[in-house]
């Protein structure tokens, strides 16, 4: 590209919801390229009906927030800035109320030959408890790009430089004298694109976002390394137990960004997509290698071009098809501090730092996942008219504020990804110098100094106390530490919070302490599994899935909660059940999850993960209850998506007696009404028997007579709907698309005339797509008659 054009965005409040016209897309990295400085120009603002001069960047950190609109039921408080912190791209409060700092002062380019790494950690105190951290301290410098800290153990676990480090101070100085590498091969390609945020999650695991280029990961931990493997995670994420340094790749991917909710959901975003909660889980979906998933995520918050975001500053993208949509999501966080107003708890917030601001987005439950609408249309939670104020990350506080992470650079966009003549812009360091850190709260709102420190000398029982409080980060810090300190004589009190806590977070906490401790009897999960929250069975389910095969018991308990189950717990039934090997069969339930959940597709996939070798079993047992059931189940939605999703992993097993029994069932299908079934399941088997190799008609000569006059009579409703021209459109493709599984004795006649002249043009490539896997000389003959004539659709 010789040269770059490039869109000033101007917006304007109006009436934005999430449905937007589709535009033609395309990716970038990180962000749109950023232009500052020598443009004279006055622009019109969305949350200011009056024009105003675009600030003089860079501004003092209280200029900047003259500059920034907030949400009006909020306030933005300066918390930490230069000089005391510069660059901030991640933070995090350890239990003693230190805040923790990281920063990337080597964006964008690293270090020159010669020259040390220039990222480092810093602590920062507020002495005074004015709630400023006027007091910084280097704890550890000439790091290389570094990108996430999650505190351990009085110390840190850092992912910089291709590696999970553990730093600690041991001889009371504030300085890291003790440096353990415990993980690398996380790829080093690009400073922006690293593995990062490590986060401790409810089941007591490390999660690590990759950063989008992969790796091999090996353990380097002195004990840990004696049998370590490498495991690859391109394309995926990766975890570990900090305590027995177990470790494998997850599913994912993460660019910049991780977070919980409450019930260990886990969520990620990259440029383009402000919020992916990832949904399956990559050693769930080994169980069965016969099963391919669209996705193993879903974009809660809109993606790509359907994406918008309302900037009131002037922002500038490489493609006018970016504008005004995500470029630089990153930094997404749930919600769920205690201290917002309670329609806030669960929100996810991602920043956007090349249009200056920070989005909100409304969580519902739907199926297996989310869907989201906006905070507030066409108005960002927080926008900015300076154009250096680069939010990049978020964390949720001791106190239930949202603290915000503001790089405040002139540039954020790595210059691999500008166009060639920008590359050496005399800009790109511009705001090296500088950067804050901010707490976002309710306006007016007084904070207790105390919670900042109330874990710092914690009892054992205040622990457990803790893990009631209606701040994830009080709960979280206060399991970590029982995680942590493995003390195991608080179990008592945590069986008791299992059976009696107030609140379902509560109880789900205590649930996974008593695992960490390795202290959770099957007798609790079972008192759990019988809890007046679904959302807390489910955490029991999770927990149950390695003992189901040792008891019978409570496999039996699982298995009853399937009639009942609302989606979220369906899908976790369904994923969990796969665990089980032994005991009571679960094939009819299985098979009632999978009529019960068809409209939603995980549950779908997280059944047929669950059961690989009993897939045949859970077909004809599904087909029964469907048949059996209210007529209108039938046409509900999903039910086509799971008859077709069931018959294409049984196909390619290619194991003979389990197609001849797919057929059969299939060919019972013998109504109009289930007709769609039919047309659903041949297609499912047909298409993943091609892929092998194979052919339906290779086993359908040993069906019984029954069977083959039925398959015989579906053959030819199915010709006559192709050939019929008043058919409706869809139903029409649907069946010529049938036509290449039935042999070209049964459908190559009508198909060779589909192709002639006056049908249309849909009809015409649905009916070559169908004869291609056919051999008749006619084929070829009639397909090059006139093809220099035929549309480039036709010609493809």
């Amino acid at each position: 590209m010789k040269s770059a054009t490039f869109q000033a965005l101007k917006q304007s409040a109006g009436e934005g919801k999430h449905s937007t016209p589709g535009l033609p897309r395309l990716v970038f990295r990180w962000g749109s390229l950023l232009l500052v400085a020598a443009v004279c120009l006055k622009f019109s603002f969305a949350a200011d009906p009056e024009k105003k001069e675009v600030p003089k960047s860079p501004l003092t950190p209280e200029e900047c927030l003259q500059q920034t609109v907030v949400h009006p039921d909020f306030e933005m408080q300066v918390v930490a800035s230069e000089p005391n912190i510069i660059n901030p791209v991640a933070v995090a409060f350890d239990e003693t109320g230190v805040l923790w700092a990281v920063e990337m002062t080597d964006y964008p380019h690293g270090p020159q030959p010669g020259e040390d790494p220039k990222s480092r950690i810093k602590l920062l105190r507020d002495k005074d408890q004015d709630g400023y951290y006027e007091t910084a301290t280097v704890f550890a410098d000439k790091l290389l790009f570094a990108t996430g800290i999650q505190p351990w153990k009085g110390g840190l676990i850092v992912t910089l430089a291709g590696k999970v480090q553990y730093m600690k101070d041991t001889d009371g100085d504030d300085k890291a004298d003790l440096v353990e590498t415990w993980f690398t091969g996380f790829k080093e390609e690009n400073s922006q694109l690293r593995a990062n945020h490590p986060t401790l999650g409810l089941d007591n695991h490390v999660y690590i976002a990759n950063g989008l280029r992969g790796g091999s990961v090996i353990a380097t931990h002195p004990e840990w390394k004696k049998k370590a493997e490498q495991v690859p995670i391109n394309g995926l994420d990766f975890r570990f137990q900090p305590l027995t340094g177990k470790y494998e790749s997850i599913s994912g991917i993460g660019q910049f960004g991780l977070s919980f909710d409450d019930y260990g959901n886990r969520f990620v975003c990259s440029n383009r997509n402000p919020n992916k909660h990832i949904v399956l889980e990559n050693r769930y979906l080994k169980r069965n290698p016969y099963l391919a998933v669209k996705s193993v995520y879903h974009d809660v918050s809109p993606d790509g071009e359907d994406s918008r975001v309302y900037a009131i500053s002037r922002t500038w993208t490489t493609s006018t098809l970016h504008a005004g949509q995500f470029t630089a999501a990153c930094g997404v966080t749930i919600y769920r501090g205690g201290m917002f107003p309670h329609s806030f708890y669960g929100n996810s917030f991602t920043c956007e730092p090349t249009a200056n601001l920070v989005h909100r987005d409304v969580l519902t439950p739907m199926g297996a996942t989310y869907d989201s609408k906006y905070g507030r249309d066409q108005v960002e939670f927080i926008a900015s008219r300076d154009e250096w104020f680069r939010p990049v990350n978020l964390a949720n506080g001791p106190d239930g504020a949202l603290y915000l992470c503001d790089m405040y650079r002139a540039v954020i966009e790595h210059p691999q990804f500008m166009p060639v003549e920008l590359k050496e812009r005399s800009d790109l360091n511009d705001g090296i110098d500088r950067g804050r850190i901010y707490r976002i709260v309710p306006k007016g709102t007084k904070i207790d100094k105390s919670v900042y420190t109330s874990l710092k000398d914690a009892t054992p029982q205040q622990l457990v106390a803790a893990l009631s409080s209606e701040n994830a980060w009080q709960r979280e810090t206060a399991s970590r530490l029982i995680f942590e300190r493995q003390d195991a004589s608080i179990q008592p009190q945590l069986e008791q919070l299992v059976s009696s806590g107030k609140t379902e977070q509560s109880r789900i906490h205590a649930l996974w302490a008593l695992e960490g401790l390795g202290k959770l009897s099957d007798a609790l999960i079972e008192t759990a599994l019988k809890d007046k929250s679904q959302r807390v069975v489910a955490q029991a389910v999770k927990l149950s899935e390695p003992r189901l095969s040792q008891n019978e018991k409570l496999k039996t308990a699982v298995l009853s909660l399937v009639e009942s189950a609302d989606a979220p717990l369906r899908f976790q039934l369904a994923i969990s059940l796969g665990e089980a090997k032994d005991g009571p069969s679960a094939v009819d339930q299985l098979a009632s999850l999978m009529l019960n959940g068809a409209s939603d597709p995980f549950t779908r996939a997280a059944v047929l993960s669950s059961a690989p070798e009993q897939t045949v079993e859970i077909f004809k047992s599904f087909l029964k209850q469907l048949q059996s059931s209210d007529a209108k189940k039938t046409a509900q939605p999903g039910i086509t998506d799971a008859v077709s999703e069931m018959t294409a992993v049984i196909g390619p097993r290619l194991k003979p007696e389990e197609i001849q029994e797919t057929l059969s069932l299939i060919a019972g299908l013998n109504s109009d009404a289930l007709m769609p079934l039919q047309i659903a399941g041949f297609e499912g088997l047909g298409n993943s028997l091609r892929r092998r190799g194979k052919s339906i008609t290779a086993y359908q000569d040993k069906l019984s007579d029954v069977d083959q006059q039925n398959l015989k009579t579906f053959y030819q409703k199915i010709v006559d709907t192709a050939a019929n021209p008043k058919t409706p459109t869809g139903q029409r493709l649907n069946a010529i698309s049938i036509l290449q599984f039935v042999g070209f004795e049964t459908g190559g006649e009508t198909l060779l005339s589909l192709i002639q002249e006056g049908n249309s043009q849909a009809v015409k490539i649905a009916a070559i797509a169908a004869i291609s896997p056919y051999s008749d000389p006619r084929i070829g003959e009639m397909l090059m008659d006139g093809f220099a004539t035929q549309t480039p659709g036709m010609r493809r």
